[in-house]
C-alpha cells in the first residue's frame, strides 16, 4: 500500500546532519512500496535545497545528486488534488 510523503521527510534524507528512525523507515519503505505526494512536492524540494545552499549547508551538487536519486524512487504525485482543486474552484460568470 502507498503511503503520503511530504517534503520534510523528503529533505531530511538529503541533509547529512539529521537522523530520525522514523525518516529512515520512510526511506526503507519507498523502496519496498509506492509514495503519493501533492503537487506542490517537486517544488517544496527544490526550495529546501536552494534555501539550505544558500545557507551553506549542502552544496548543489548534493542537491543535483539528491534530485536525481529521486527521480529514482517510486514517488507518484496525486492525480486526485489537481482534480479537487478544479472542483473547488469558484465559477465566475458575466
Amino acid at each position: 500500500m502507498a503511503f503520503v510523503l511530504d517534503a520534510s521527510v523528503t529533505i531530511s534524507w538529503a541533509m547529512p546532519d539529521e537522523s530520525d528512525p522514523l525518516v529512515r523507515f520512510a526511506l526503507q519503505e519507498i523502496e519496498r512500496v509506492s509514495a503519493v505526494v501533492p503537487m506542490i512536492w517537486w517544488y517544496e524540494v527544490r526550495n529546501i535545497l536552494i534555501v539550505n545552499e544558500r545557507r551553506g549547508r549542502i552544496d548543489s551538487s548534493i542537491s543535483n545528486t539528491f534530485l536525481d536519486h529521486l527521480h529514482g524512487l517510486r514517488i507518484r504525485i496525486d492525480p486526485l488534488e489537481l482534480f479537487e482543486t478544479r472542483r473547488s474552484r469558484p465559477e465566475f460568470r458575466s
